[in-house]
């Protein structure tokens, strides 16, 4: 990430404070940090609510994408939670979803294999605020 393009994700997220902030980066975040000095801790410290990703492809449990406990498909860390929303290691598609007047956003993984809902991956993401349109 380029220091032009971190001074303008910084500014957008002042800008945006008492809002559900919901950032969407094709690379996961800490692949992000690695080109400025400072680049990870000012990531941490956004106050992002929800962080989408795609690039790690990882499989649920993949040893080899572990980070923070459990990197690879869904984790938290401080007030972010972290979703590979490419997740494609097993043909899934992921699905959030929004409740107006809720703080509880669902995170649903899909499968195109067998077209259905896998339970067992499903999440629950608690915002700062109820989501309100």
């Amino acid at each position: 990430m380029s220091n032009e393009t971190m001074a303008w994700l910084q500014n957008e997220v002042a800008t945006n404070q008492g809002k559900i902030l919901v950032l969407l980066t094709h690379h996961m975040p800490h692949a992000l940090g690695n080109t400025t000095p400072r680049a990870q801790e000012i990531l941490d410290s956004l106050g992002i609510d929800l962080w989408l990703f795609g690039h790690a492809h990882c499989k649920h449990g993949d040893a080899s994408c572990t980070r923070h406990g459990a990197y690879g498909d869904f984790y938290q860390q401080g007030e972010t939670t972290f979703v590979d929303a490419g997740y494609i290691g097993n043909m899934e598609s992921r699905y959030i979803i929004f409740t107006e007047g809720s703080n509880q956003v669902r995170v649903l993984s899909r499968s195109h294999r067998n077209a259905s809902f896998q339970s067992s991956l499903e999440h629950t993401v608690t915002l700062r605020s109820p989501f309100a349109r």
